[in-house]
């Protein structure tokens, strides 16, 4: 099998064991829990129906038919389709790897061949549903969830580095394509493969939800301090994700109950969104209002600097507010144990 799928099972299996997938604060990066988030709102960008940023500029009647040409996208179609339908212009591709085929020369035989497109990607607004064990514990048993599940009926749409998703501006954003030969993909955008980078965006958001600080482990260094956050309702957009595909139908969301790291069945929540990672504690410059390494407490937040990747996102802890006293405590573990010796 070619080197994507590899890649993607070996992330799925990093996904499953976030213990091994963790990397440390040292390098100021971050590792995958598993964990599960709300949205509402609805979003707003200024993309046409065409799904092709336009300009906003007011013009007067008489250059109207020039302004009009202006925006009309240059380019021929391509047989790459966007998760949104449309199909990808070759004025659209800013970059090709790994083939020395141009935009208007690339063909369905040129495999592995890596599609860049600078200055957009696509994104789904998400159903505005979701719980967590801390308000609504009720609809919670164990890992089931009793409540209904809903069905996000939202269609993927473009969004283009200067629209607003939210009221937050789009900073970046890169729609990043694949040429492959996987026969089990008959849906449209069966070659779109991710937002290279994700979607990058500038403002703040104020959420509430869990909020946990690793504790200390000579075992695994890596995990050390690295701080997560879990909200109850939030307002970002989902963007597609190579983990979530059905093979006719293509990408879609996953409302489904996740947990903190390391802590079970003990605090749950259920929606489409999972975990927002947040760096290193040594590293935050904001009062985290008594919350300390090893603790879980339940907080209203506002996050900036916020990366949006498949059902997760990336962002900078700018001020903490305590809704709960300290839910969980997790003790440094100073000890590396041992596996059980084969008898």
């Amino acid at each position: 099998m070619r080197s994507k799928i590899t890649a993607c099972i070996l992330c799925i299996s990093m996904a499953a064991l976030p213990l091994l997938s963790m990397t440390g604060c040292s390098d100021n990066q971050s590792s995958v829990p598993n964990s599960n988030q709300t949205y509402s709102g609805s979003s707003t960008n200024n993309s046409s129906s065409t799904g092709y940023s336009e300009s906003t500029t007011n013009k007067s009647e008489d250059n109207s038919s020039d302004d009009t040409a202006s925006n009309i996208p240059k380019g021929e179609p391509t047989f790459l389709i966007g998760p949104d339908g449309k199909a990808i212009l070759t004025s659209e591709i800013t970059r090709i790897e790994n083939t020395d085929k141009t935009a208007e020369t690339l063909t369905e035989d040129d495999l592995e061949a890596d599609v860049y497109c600078d200055g957009f990607a696509y994104y789904k607004e998400p159903c505005g549903v979701g719980y967590d064990s801390y308000k609504k514990p009720e609809l919670f048993d164990g890992y089931d969830f009793l409540g209904e599940e809903p069905e996000n009926k939202n269609e993927w749409k473009r969004v283009c580095v200067g629209d607003e998703i939210y009221g937050l501006k789009v900073k970046s954003a890169t729609a990043h394509f694949y040429v492959n030969d996987w026969d089990n993909y008959t849906f449209p955008a069966r070659y779109f493969y991710d937002n290279e980078n994700g979607i990058e965006l500038e403002g703040t958001v104020e959420v509430e939800g869990f909020l946990q600080v690793n504790n200390r482990s000579v075992q695994y260094p890596e995990n050390n301090e690295l701080m997560w956050f879990y909200p109850s309702v939030i307002d970002l957009p989902l963007t597609p994700s190579s983990y979530f595909v059905d093979e006719e139908n293509g990408f879609k969301t996953v409302f489904d109950v996740r947990s903190l790291f390391n802590h079970g069945s003990e605090f749950l929540y259920v929606g489409e969104f999972d975990y927002i990672s947040l760096g290193c504690f040594s590293d935050v410059d904001c009062d985290m209002d008594g919350i300390g390494v090893g603790d879980v407490a339940y907080a209203r937040v506002t996050l900036g600097n916020i990366r949006c990747v498949g059902n997760s996102a990336e962002a900078t802890l700018e001020k903490v507010e305590l809704l709960s006293d300290i839910l969980a405590h997790d003790k440094d573990e100073t000890e590396i144990h041992q596996p059980a010796p084969v008898l």
